[in-house]
């Protein structure tokens, strides 16, 4: 024991190190438990002090945990898996966080706001895609104004690209469905009315132009 470290601990036969010790850090409950060479291995603080499993994987649900957290669960029983909040009382304030690091580097984020998920990635919040919670998606605009809003300062453009089959961009509403699209094998671009099956307009590569009918 000592001014600031009170403890109970188990020691092994023959070993003088204590492996596991429970008492109070500080006034605050501690536990800790240290490998055969007396090097702490987890340490659960109810004070100011961290909490920390080193050198082992954590299992919540599972006894055979591969990743250094590993939950397991039944979607049937259970509506929440991980659950991050933020209680900041500020209104529009609300931004709880995932962070990615290569060592000590930020590299991405996921991030909840007041109103959708923002997806970025190096050391800012620059979004690279926005999920509103209207269904609106974003890339490279925080306030997607359609379903699908795309912006980039200068030259912007959608490309969409197979090595088989068509590349196509389908528009649909409750009275047909459409879509533009370059056949797989040939230089080309047609207008397709995906409910008679019949190609209406054809862009060959010379710029002629071939209607239907």
């Amino acid at each position: 024991s000592g001014s600031n470290l009170d403890e109970i601990s188990l020691t092994h036969s023959g070993n003088t190190v204590n492996i596991a010790s429970l008492g109070q850090e500080s006034g605050h409950g501690s536990l800790v438990l240290r490998n055969n060479s007396g090097t702490i291995q987890t340490r659960l603080s109810a004070g100011a002090n961290n909490s920390y499993i080193l050198n082992s994987n954590l299992g919540i649900g599972t006894t055979s945990p591969t990743a250094p957290l590993h939950i397991v669960g039944n979607t049937d029983n259970n509506t929440n898996f991980i659950i991050i909040q933020d209680n900041d009382p500020s209104a529009n304030s609300h931004r709880p966080s995932i962070r990615f690091r290569s060592d000590t580097a930020q590299i991405g984020q996921i991030v909840g706001l007041d109103g959708g998920i923002r997806f970025s990635v190096g050391t800012t919040e620059d979004s690279l895609l926005d999920i509103r919670s209207g269904g609106n998606i974003g890339i490279g605009t925080t306030n997607p104004q359609e379903r699908l809003h795309v912006y980039k300062a200068g030259a912007s453009r959608i490309e969409t690209e197979t090595t088989t089959g068509p590349a196509v961009f389908k528009a649909t509403n409750n009275s047909g469905s459409y879509g533009w699209y370059v056949p797989g094998g040939s230089d080309s671009f047609k207008l397709y009315n995906f409910s008679t099956d019949v190609d209406l307009l054809t862009f060959s590569s010379n710029g002629n132009a071939t209607f239907a009918g």
